[in-house]
């Protein structure tokens, strides 16, 4: 990204006759050299132009205060920009006293070409003088273009592009989630410095909006630049340039490259994650012929070996899902993820330290339940019934994450084991009735008590006549020996259908 040496500077141009240009402050950095010159009349012009640019403009987007008008100059000047050039007797205000002196502290310089010279006149004698540097240039840029079509011939994953490509640019490059500026799931390049990583977090995070085309800044005597790329522009371009100027033309070629190899691994990513998705489905219907070609699939989604954990959430829980995703990605770890309505299915790392990475992606918003420690396959339909058990924990409980024989819920039994016993204990004599005469017994009663032992109400639910409600509910009391008016008996059935329904 280091440009070459520029064949005309700002002095330059106050010095043409025929440009009516004068150069009015900043004359200390009047030999900077002005490598292209733009129109732009935004009211942010350093968020769309850098290192090496001439901005021309009418003054629609300078300022009239004169604290603004010295914080515009020194945004100019810090961006790297060789200058600015106003129409005069257009629309820009007059630059007061302070941010002349600004421009001459920072040695920013500031021009002013006459009314009749078109702004096209100087942009091109800047391209014809800097036409040398521009052979130069296109050779630069169709090095870049090499690099990677050389990694795509070769058929490698894109490991060590980003480093060949700064090499031939003067620059450190990084490709890096948007979101947690960690390295871009998948690129096996190293991270960037978490030093890096806190300058890129004040440039990007915060915004409302998109990111701009380039955003930039100091980092102590290197300049870094930020730069969206991908489809989706979740991943960044980061780019340190230690020495020269950067080249914004160079570097649009190089963030092409990136688009290129961001959408090349987000794709990746995708397949990876629908055939982790598929795998963990069939795991959790029992449909997996081969457990050693099971492993093998595990090992290349990048999940090990034994022991792993299944992990539900509720559906609004913490990230959506192709957040969390991405977040995982991000960090490293492997996982197979299935959503369904009734929330998200994880499989990972049987590790405490991958319960802890889940459960800070998912947040505090929902409740999470974790099962125990799966060390065999054929264990993952028990491990969905121990995670949702202990999402049920989480939920009495009043905690976000709840691990299966661990956290004890309130009022339910402990484990599945228990609540069989317990099931069987209040309510086996109605199903094993049931399930011998064809009667519906267990469903009357949980309808009975979801209308609060109104029965007229549930009669009315189960589209019978009170009559025979009224007979379901004494076989109930004779088949269990418990008494319906009386509140300890209510709460076992109560308990004992909830119960039931977290076992089905």
């Amino acid at each position: 990204m280091a440009g070459a040496a520029a064949g005309i500077t700002a002095r330059d141009l106050a010095g043409i006759p025929s440009l009516h240009t004068t150069l009015l402050a900043g004359a200390a950095g009047g030999d900077r050299p002005v490598l292209w010159a733009h129109t732009c009349e935004l009211a942010e012009p350093w968020e769309w132009m850098g290192s090496g640019a001439l901005l021309l403009t009418t003054g629609l987007n300078i300022p009239s205060e004169q604290d603004r008008q010295v914080e515009f100059l020194t945004r100019l000047a810090r961006a790297g920009l060789s200058g600015m050039a106003v129409g005069a007797g257009m629309n820009a205000p007059p630059l007061t006293a302070a941010a002349l002196r600004t421009a001459d502290a920072l040695g920013f310089p500031v021009l002013e070409t006459a009314y009749q010279v078109p702004f096209v006149l100087l942009a091109q004698t800047v391209a014809d003088a800097n036409q040398r540097d521009g052979f130069a240039r296109l050779a630069q840029i169709m090095r870049v273009y090499e690099s990677y079509r050389a990694t795509a011939l070769s058929g490698d994953s894109g490991a060590g592009l980003l480093e060949r490509l700064g090499r031939q640019v003067g620059a450190r490059l990084y490709l890096v989630d948007g979101r947690t500026l960690r390295s871009a799931p998948g690129t096996g390049e190293p991270p960037a410095p978490e030093e890096l990583r806190e300058i890129v977090r004040t440039l990007v995070q915060g915004r409302t909006g998109p990111l701009p085309a380039q955003t930039g800044a100091a980092w102590g005597d290197a300049t870094v630049l930020v730069q969206p790329v991908g489809t989706g522009g979740r991943t960044l371009l980061v780019g340190v340039v230690e020495t020269g100027s950067p080249d914004l033309v160079v570097l649009q070629h190089v963030a092409a490259v990136a688009s290129l190899e961001a959408d090349r691994h987000e794709a990746a990513e995708e397949r990876l994650f629908q055939s982790g998705s598929r795998l963990l489905s069939q795991l959790i219907r029992g449909e997996v012929d081969s457990e050693l070609a099971a492993l093998r699939s595990l090992r290349e989604l990048r999940l090990g070996d034994a022991p792993w954990r299944i992990v539900t959430t509720e559906p609004a829980a913490g990230a959506g899902q192709a957040e969390l995703r991405r977040a995982l990605a991000a960090r490293g770890s492997g996982f197979l993820l299935v959503a369904a309505d009734d929330g998200l299915t994880v499989l990972i790392d049987g590790s405490e330290t991958g319960l802890k990475v889940l459960a800070e992606e998912l947040g505090s918003a929902g409740r999470i339940g974790a099962s125990g420690p799966v060390h065999t396959l054929q264990r993952i339909p028990d491990a969905v019934r121990q995670a949702h058990w202990a999402r049920e924990a989480s939920r009495s409980g009043g905690v976000p994450v709840a691990v299966y024989g661990t956290d004890m819920p309130l009022f339910l039994p402990r484990t599945i084991g228990e609540a069989e016993a317990a099931v069987d204990g209040v309510l086996g004599a109605l199903v094993r009735y049931d399930s011998g005469h064809g009667t519906e017994l267990v469903r009357s009663l949980e309808v009975f008590l979801d209308a609060n032992r109104s029965w007229q109400e549930a009669a009315a639910r189960l589209c019978i006549h009170r009559q025979t409600l009224a007979y379901r509910m004494r076989r109930v009391e004779e088949l269990t020996g418990r008494d319906l008016d009386r509140l300890e008996h209510v709460t076992e059935f109560f308990l004992a259908l909830r119960t039931r329904r977290l076992l089905d």
